[in-house]
């Protein structure tokens, strides 16, 4: 099959040929297969002599199919997942927030830092730095329950789901800041009605 370059108004002027785009454009394109793009999978009433072969055209089609689908499922999951310190958490060495990341089927929160960066501000900092939930959350939860008077309710954030114990840190003002070189996790609240600040540090 000719190039592409060598048809058009380009022709004759070092056009690139077969491009990775261009490629994938044929090949998920029914009008190669001699098909219209009607109906399920993008076949129709054949419209000429095909370019392309239609089984190879069908294999095409459903390996796309199915990485859709594929990205759609995961997509769905990422969502569903509860980061319960969402945007609550830093990282001691560069003071930026750890993002949520799912890793051996549970939360984890994680700083990535590329080397040339660390050098580039002089900042000791692993390319990544990473820190499990679930080792935060029985430490934190005992540690509000611990220094909380009686009076302000604090809820029962062992027994919450993800969503209550998410909206519980929220209106706690709850504020992280985590040193991966000492596993300590220092720890700012604010709690009562008239806003009284907790601070500490736990040992994780």
């Amino acid at each position: 099959m000719p190039s592409p370059g060598s048809h058009g108004p380009r022709t004759g002027e070092g056009a690139a040929a077969w491009s990775k785009s261009a490629v994938r454009a044929i090949l998920v394109n029914p009008r190669y297969a001699g098909h219209a793009a009607t109906g399920s999978g993008g076949k129709g009433a054949a419209l000429c002599t095909p370019v392309l072969p239609t089984d190879v055209f069908e294999r095409v089609w459903a390996r796309f199919e199915a990485r859709r689908a594929r990205s759609e499922r995961d997509a769905a999951a990422t969502a569903a997942r509860e980061y319960v310190l969402r945007g609550m958490v830093r990282c001691a060495r560069c003071y930026r927030l750890m993002q949520g990341t799912w890793n051996n089927a549970e939360p984890y929160y994680r700083c990535r830092f590329p080397a040339e960066y660390a050098m580039a501000n002089q900042i000791e900092h692993p390319r990544n730095v990473y820190l499990r939930e679930q080792s935060v959350l029985g430490a934190l939860t005992s540690w509000l329950r611990s220094v909380a008077s009686p009076q302000w309710r604090v809820p029962p954030l062992r027994t919450a789901d993800g969503r209550a114990r998410l909206d519980a840190f929220r209106a706690m003002e709850l504020r992280m800041v985590y040193d991966d070189s000492t596993r300590l996790l220092r720890v700012k609240a604010t709690a009562g009605p008239d806003g009284t600040v907790l601070r500490g540090t736990l040992a994780l």
